[in-house]
């Protein structure tokens, strides 16, 4: 965050100096000596660049975490449904991924259900997008579930607590991404947390109850 903010200084300082520039720039076009007239035009111009900037530098600094918002979750996860009204939605195995700042997973087409593709979830949008088909082989059958069967918002469960245990590993790296595992026949939810000496596996049941905390 401290990094974010001395960027934003150092832009801030380069705009004051193009506030000049753009002062000098147009009395030099037009032939102007002294007005101060000009240089309040080139103040008020910069000041509005600047102020939208830094706004920008601001949100940016302030990123959004999906995972720490439990009835974000299940918004989205409504969100998703609402773009089939009318349909059962089915998911694609083997896992729907969180991270904190979007959710990926494979959904199954209602009117085609051979067709499958990836949809997205952005923060920065705050949409769901379809992306890229999914290639499936005869060789390898999984069985699709019903979305309903998985709650989004145990993600925030489960990151808390994932959360939580990286603070007992020395050097550890908050986890930006977990994931629910549901080709396997206990479903679950995992997570790794890497340390400067070791990583450990974090898993939960599916309804985010913690399993296991192992070292890797």
């Amino acid at each position: 965050m401290k990094l974010h903010y001395l960027l934003l200084a150092g832009s801030l300082s380069l705009s004051l100096t193009s506030c000049d520039f753009v002062s000098t720039a147009y009395k030099e076009t037009f032939q102007i000596k002294n007005d101060t007239t000009v240089d309040t035009m080139a103040d008020s111009i910069l000041h509005a660049m600047t102020g939208a900037a830094t706004q920008q530098a601001i949100e940016t600094a302030e990123q959004v975490n999906i995972l720490e918002d439990a009835t974000k979750l299940d918004q989205l996860q409504e969100k998703l449904q609402a773009m089939f009204p009318g349909k059962p939605l089915s998911i694609y195995p083997p896992h729907i991924y969180f991270d904190t700042d979007r959710i990926r997973l494979q959904v199954l087409d209602p009117d085609t259900p051979e067709n499958i593709d990836w949809y997205y979830y952005n923060a920065e949008t705050d949409a769901w997008e379809k992306k890229e088909p999914v290639k499936t082989s005869v060789r390898i059958v999984r069985e699709p579930i019903p979305l309903a069967a998985v709650q989004f918002s145990t993600a925030h469960r489960v990151y808390r607590q994932v959360v939580e245990k990286a603070t007992e590993v020395e050097g550890a790296e908050i986890p930006g991404s977990i994931y629910f595992s549901f080709n396997v026949p206990k479903w679950n939810w995992n997570a790794r947390i890497a340390g400067s000496r070791a990583d450990y596996a974090f898993t939960a049941d599916k309804d985010g109850k913690q399993m296991a905390f192992k070292k890797q």
